[in-house]
């Protein structure tokens, strides 16, 4: 990453010391904490200046523990009442499952995966597998699959 950094600074020598963040979502929320200390500690040990003005970290819906992160799904759709009491505990039971499974070295990380990524899908589905909600924004309702947005216009331009 240093080295990219060095490079691409010395094919764009009018962007030295501008300010510079580090941004991304979901499973970067491993990265970009880890990119920002390896620029810290490679200033730190060479002396060598970044060339580049590290304000700050962003991670938008950070995939960083799923340990911790998965239970959440029942907790917060309980709470913004987007399920019944009594789904409300069949996902704690699911969860707890799931972070039995996270926590056994023996059961393979894809049957891991699976397990615990049912159950977060199952917290969104509605009887006819379709989603109850927009889980980007709960405030609106999925009117598109799978994702609930229309990407045409993006999908057009990138074909």
């Amino acid at each position: 990453m240093r080295t990219f950094i060095d490079g691409f600074l010395e094919h764009n020598p009018q962007l030295r010391d501008r300010d510079f963040y580090i941004a991304g979502e979901s499973y970067a929320g491993h990265y970009v904490p880890a990119i920002a200390e390896y620029f810290m500690r490679s200033v730190a040990s060479t002396g060598k200046p970044l060339g580049l003005n590290l304000k700050g970290v962003a991670i938008g819906n950070g995939w960083v523990n799923p340990y911790v992160q998965y239970p959440y799904y029942a907790e917060f759709t309980h709470k913004k009442n987007l399920i019944n009491q009594t789904q409300y505990h069949e996902f704690k039971s699911y969860f707890k499952k799931c972070q039995d499974m996270l926590a056994d070295e023996s059961v393979s990380p894809i049957e891991k995966f699976s397990y615990c990524q049912n159950g977060n899908i199952a917290v969104v589905m509605d009887e006819n597998n379709f989603p109850k909600y927009n889980m980007y924004d709960i405030r609106q309702k999925c009117e598109l699959l799978p994702t609930c947005y229309n990407f045409n216009n993006s999908v057009e331009y990138f074909n």
